[in-house]
């Protein structure tokens, strides 16, 4: 399981620091006018791209998370004067590169940008032409385990989308040991110990709400959206009473009931203390007053096994789940094949491996014994029957949190299981495979993606589009979006089609209810993965 765990820590929920990546469309489409906005802090020149989009880069949110400001909610930025140049990305936050490894994630999933501690930044791009200042806005938020990750990454650019008539917003928030941790120093100095990422989320939020009118966005019309550790934080932000009214809907692609653990406050302390030892440092004051490198290379030396995975946000106090607000409008779902990447480490091949992957996570042996045979029947190989066994098992794990947690009339699902091309080939429709397609971003690698491909996208970019710019309040089957509380969800297939479909049969459910009343567990990953 090293092999499994040193993997996802660095590429889980895709968006690891560790590979080329260039801002060439940004640079290379500069066209001669040089849009100027006036923001809370002061003016910003951005540049106009060659289809007519204007983007705005690296614009501060925040101040820098460095020295006395490391392990303390975000502060506000300083006022500059004169026009401040937008026209590049900011510093990423914070983190490690990944180990070289084969994953289907290519440089266009990943960032090798310059890192700092003055990190919190946003990237904004609004269409050419608008009528009047109630342009649609969405809020990126980008996964990467909470380790990993940032708002500017190729497959995150916004300039396709905001062709199509709303502003893109994409956001750095601190990861890892800086974003996340927790000590008994730290909590007497806020209610906020291993929440400040989430607490950057907010503020960027903020900053959205004080500012987007002067881009021609309606504050009243965000939609805030992440994938996988964004996903996470999305709901983590629908459940804080003071986001409550900083964004209208919420988009949470894999997804809702993902199944990922979060520290308690005493965990996340301990594990503080634990890093203040390896640190030799005598209290928090020291610790603030390393440099950022050296801190996070200590965190790997912490005696916990996965130390770096650990520092996920607490989700407890300001943001527990039982609060998630059941009224806010939510589009979630899975690909076909989230853990294809993880699968291999398992090394699923006879029907005896099968049984062992699904007991790990069913518990039942009755159970197990009838799915072996009823995902045996619907696949081709062994390894195949068990990713379509975690698949449904994330989606009973959607069902049982909207059951839980939110209003299934409030929730449009989706499916996406599409293979891209490769290289490398074999995944699937894997972990984050989708997000090129829906921002349109498919010239962004070195992938082969065909005229299909090419439909494929503009097919997803319209369905996300009419959710984005539907009314406030008002969740409808747009353009083939069903509502969950029908038992359906959108189901983009393997030849590039997309129907509404059962999101389980009803003996799925009833042996997943089973074995859950068994102690069986749900969500994304397997048993023996990441909880």
């Amino acid at each position: 399981m090293n092999k499994f765990y040193g993997a996802m820590l660095v590429c889980m929920l895709a968006g690891c620091n560790g590979a080329p990546r260039t801002d060439a469309k940004a640079n290379n489409s500069q066209a001669d006018s040089e849009p100027q906005v006036s923001v809370s802090d002061g003016d910003l020149q951005g540049r106009t791209l060659q289809s007519g989009v204007t983007a705005f880069l690296g614009v501060p949110y925040a101040a820098s998370t460095g020295g006395e400001n490391r392990w303390r909610p975000p502060q506000p930025v300083s006022a500059w004067q004169g026009v401040r140049n937008a026209t590049h990305f900011g510093p990423d936050c914070l983190q490690l590169p990944p180990p070289p490894m084969k994953a289907p994630w290519g440089p266009e999933f990943l960032t090798d940008n310059d890192m700092s501690e003055d990190c919190l930044s946003l990237n904004i791009w609004t269409p050419s032409t608008r009528s009047d200042n109630k342009v649609p806005v969405l809020v990126w938020i980008h996964g990467g385990a909470f380790i990993g990750g940032a708002g500017g990454i190729d497959i995150y650019h916004g300039d396709k989308l905001a062709e199509q008539g709303i502003i893109i917003v994409t956001i750095n928030y601190r990861l890892g040991v800086f974003g996340f941790a927790g000590h008994p120093e730290l909590a007497t100095e806020s209610d906020y110990e291993g929440q400040y990422g989430l607490l950057d989320q907010v503020a960027a939020l903020k900053w959205v709400q004080q500012n987007i009118q002067a881009f021609g966005g309606d504050p009243d019309n965000v939609t805030v959206a992440g994938q996988s550790a964004g996903a996470d934080s999305v709901h983590a932000l629908m459940a804080y009473p003071e986001a409550e009214k900083l964004f209208a809907k919420a988009i949470a692609q894999s997804g809702s009931g993902m199944g990922i653990t979060h520290p308690d406050r005493a965990k996340a302390e301990s594990l503080g203390v634990a890093l203040q030892q390896v640190l030799h440092a005598d209290n928090v004051a020291a610790m603030r007053a390393l440099p950022g490198k050296e801190l996070l290379e200590n965190v790997l030396n912490i005696p916990v096994p996965m130390a770096l995975m650990q520092f996920r946000p607490v989700r407890d106090g300001n943001f527990s789940k039982q609060r998630s607000n059941k009224k806010i409008p939510l589009l979630t779902g899975f690909t076909g094949n989230e853990n294809s990447y993880f699968l291999p480490e398992w090394h699923v091949e006879t029907e005896d491996d099968l049984r062992d992957v699904i007991k790990a996570n069913m518990v039942d042996d009755t159970v197990t014994d009838v799915l072996v045979k009823l995902y045996l029947q619907e696949a081709d190989t062994p390894q195949n029957a068990a990713l379509q066994f975690l698949r449904d098992r994330a989606l009973m794990s959607l069902l049982n949190w909207a059951e839980q947690y939110h209003d299934a009339a409030n929730i449009l699902a989706y499916q996406f299981d599409y293979a891209p091309p490769g290289p490398p080939e074999g995944f699937g429709s894997f972990h984050s495979s989708e997000i090129p397609y829906v921002f349109g971003q498919l010239d962004a690698g070195d992938r082969q993606y065909s005229t299909a491909d090419k439909a494929l996208s503009e097919l997803l970019m319209n369905r996300w589009l009419a959710f984005i710019k539907s009314v406030k309040g008002k969740v409808t089957a747009a353009d083939g979006l069903p509502a969950l509380a029908s038992g359906q969800l959108l189901v983009v297939g393997k030849e590039g089609n997309a129907s509404a479909e059962p999101v389980l049969s009803e003996e799925k459910i009833q042996l997943f209810e089973e074995a859950l009343a068994a102690g069986g567990t749900l969500g994304m990953f397997s048993a023996e993965g990441f909880h």
